[in-house]
């Protein structure tokens, strides 16, 4: 195996990094460091490498991905790994302590405990590492704090069900979860066994959400056009709480100018490396 290492001041969107795994034979990572945002390409062969980049010439997706990590990926040093450095990128997946109530653990973590979340990373969204999954559970932190009590919730773009696993540990709660990635729902219901959650049937590899069912509570971490597009549907919910992320800082006003649209508050901002988590209540009407 052979690998391009680098780091780079901004994170991949997420749109981004399906696209290449989609696309290419190569594997994508990024992991939150200190010192920025640590990127990792793993290839079967040299080869790979050229026909990413230039697939990304020939479809144009360079412009789904920030500059330098196009100079980045073309200059790296490519690296052949040993045996045993095959697995180092486990080094990088540290535990996340979202708060006291509770922290996001791999299955090899030593401190898995009743307030742990354990997440398998694969190529499915959400290890807890991206500051959007970090941002929407804080908000559900916040609002068990609040004393809120929801019973039911929907989950769309669920990835690996991290949200949802959150919301269930907070409030054992009801969960309904969408996603139209294949992967994403294979790696979520693998993530409720290593949870121990039994009898999970509310996992849906489908587009069309059914919006009849009351529910308490909706999270929605993809991205501001899947909101912007949907946005009307998801109102004619009678839901007591949104939760939404997967935009950046310089996105805000676009947003904002959503929520106050559509007869919506913010109550709840959460700002990790410029990505911006929101937790949204109706307005009351006076009649």
């Amino acid at each position: 195996m052979f690998l391009k290492e680098f780091i780079i001041k901004e994170a991949i969107s997420d749109p981004a990094l399906s696209l290449i795994n989609e696309i290419s034979d190569i594997i994508v990572a990024q992991f939150f460091i200190k010192e920025g945002v640590q990127i990792s390409l793993y290839a079967k062969n040299k080869r790979d490498y050229a026909s990413l980049i230039e697939l990304i010439n020939n479809l144009n997706i360079d412009e789904k991905l920030p500059s330098y990590f196009v100079y980045k990926i073309k200059n790296a040093e490519i690296k052949e790994l040993n045996n045993n450095e095959v697995n180092n990128w486990k080094k990088y997946l540290v535990d996340v302590e979202i708060d006291s109530k509770l922290r996001i653990v791999t299955p090899w973590s030593k401190n898995k405990n009743f307030k742990s979340i354990i997440i398998n990373p694969s190529l499915a969204f959400g290890t807890g590492h991206h500051s959007t999954t970090k941002g929407c559970i804080s908000i559900l932190c916040k609002l068990k704090n609040l004393n809120f009590v929801p019973e039911k919730s929907l989950d769309i773009g669920c990835g690996s069900g991290i949200l949802s696993l959150a919301a269930h540990k907070l409030f054992n709660i009801e969960s309904y979860l969408y996603d139209i990635d294949e992967r994403a729902i294979i790696e979520t219901k693998r993530n409720f066994e290593f949870n121990n959650i039994k009898n999970f049937n509310n996992i849906f590899l489908s587009k069309d959400i059914n919006y009849s069912i009351k529910y308490d509570l909706i999270m929605i971490n993809i991205s501001k056009e899947y909101i912007f597009e949907n946005i009307e549907k998801i109102l004619r919910n009678n839901f007591s709480y949104l939760i939404i992320s997967g935009f950046m800082f310089k996105d805000f006003n676009d947003i904002n100018t959503y929520v106050k649209k559509n007869n919506l508050s913010i109550n709840m901002m959460y700002d990790f490396s410029s990505w911006i988590s929101l937790g949204l209540s109706k307005n009351v009407k006076n009649n």
